[in-house]
């Protein structure tokens, strides 16, 4: 479940083809720094229940920030 979960959060984010999940774990291959805060934000979503994630953030997220993630 975890595993299904977490492709589809890569796929939104459009960083499915660069980042996959074996084992429980993520696999990376050469991720810019925008893509390693997404993937950040994918496995602090998943660690954490939803509304900490927003308050960790601490500001308001940008316009490119898919509000529908959250």
């Amino acid at each position: 479940m975890l595993t299904t979960e977490a492709q589809d959060y890569l796929e939104r984010l459009d960083i499915a083809h660069k980042v996959s999940v074996r084992d429980g774990a993520f696999t990376t291959s050469d991720l810019s720094t925008g893509q390693r805060k997404w993937l950040a934000l994918v496995q602090a979503y998943l660690d954490t229940p939803p509304g900490d994630v927003a308050r960790r953030m601490g500001r308001q997220p940008g316009p490119e920030f898919p509000l529908d993630f959250l």
